[in-house]
């Protein structure tokens, strides 16, 4: 039986790795099996055990490796001086949506991640937190919490609209929503649709007594069965027949004038046969 040194061991598990990542981003988790796996990495499927203890164990290690290259990529951009426009513009571009099984892995499996077990969800978490703390390092101004709530809303903007634009079967539909979001993430970058809470439109709660007063005088100023006035000169008319408590302008029930009665048919006002 042949022997390998530690470094072909390394080696085939990064192979592994590799090989999974591209097919979970592409097709999805559920979808790609071990089998599947293996075969392409030119694999048996006893050899999968000898460097993962489960496939949630690989899907860990696939969620990590991708997110610290893209972590990666955010250092090199801080330190090289690129502006968050540029990487903002690259996320949301037609190739990048093109291309699920080499791009963001937060995009391609999000909404899988939230069914899986917490230990790997606690490692997609701290790694997302990261990127998002380097996208604020890179925000122009404002305070670090304004910063970090901005990197936030873009990095969601982002991804949110990535995943629309692979989900929809219109083209154009699909590039319409990608450089709308470019925009939109540009402007939260900048903080240029912030508003203060004196510019903010404050709508109270419907529990509001104040709110809850008006609506009952509102309630109470219309009588049930009865049809909104259309001018000054109805609500004179009515008035002078007397109002109700609600309103003055509409007579109670008890107020108003009975009906005529009918003629009884006696043996006078019979019609003639």
């Amino acid at each position: 039986m042949a022997r390998y040194d530690k470094g072909h061991r390394d080696a085939t598990r990064r192979h592994i790795i590799d090989v999974a990542s591209a097919q979970f981003r592409e097709s999805g988790i559920a979808a790609v099996g071990l089998a599947g796996i293996m075969s392409e990495a030119g694999l048996t499927n006893g050899a999968f055990y000898t460097h993962f203890e489960s496939k949630e164990d690989l899907v860990r290690a696939v969620l990590l490796d991708a997110l610290e290259r893209r972590e990666q990529r955010h250092k090199d951009n801080l330190e090289n001086g690129i502006a968050l426009e540029t990487t903002i513009r690259d996320y949301l571009s037609p190739r990048h949506r093109d291309h699920a099984g080499t791009g963001c892995p937060t995009a391609a499996l999000a909404s899988e991640i939230a069914r899986h077990p917490n230990a790997t969800r606690e490692a997609f978490t701290a790694k997302m937190s990261d990127i998002i703390a380097l996208m604020a390092a890179q925000m122009p101004d404002g305070s670090a919490a304004e910063r970090r709530r901005r990197a936030m809303s873009v990095y969601a903007t982002m991804v949110g609209a990535l995943q629309l634009s692979r989900a929809v079967s219109d083209r154009q539909l699909s590039e319409e929503i990608l450089e709308n979001a470019v925009k939109a993430a540009l402007a939260l970058a900048n903080g240029a649709v912030t508003r203060s809470k004196s510019s903010a439109t404050q709508l109270r709660p419907l529990s509001d007594p104040a709110r809850r007063c008006r609506f009952a005088g509102a309630r109470r100023s219309r009588p049930r069965h009865s049809r909104a006035p259309r001018g000054h000169d109805r609500y004179a008319r009515r008035a002078s027949a007397g109002g109700s408590r609600c309103h003055p302008a509409f007579p109670t029930a008890a107020r108003r004038p009975a009906p005529p009665a009918r003629a009884s048919a006696s043996p006078d006002n019979r019609r003639p046969a």
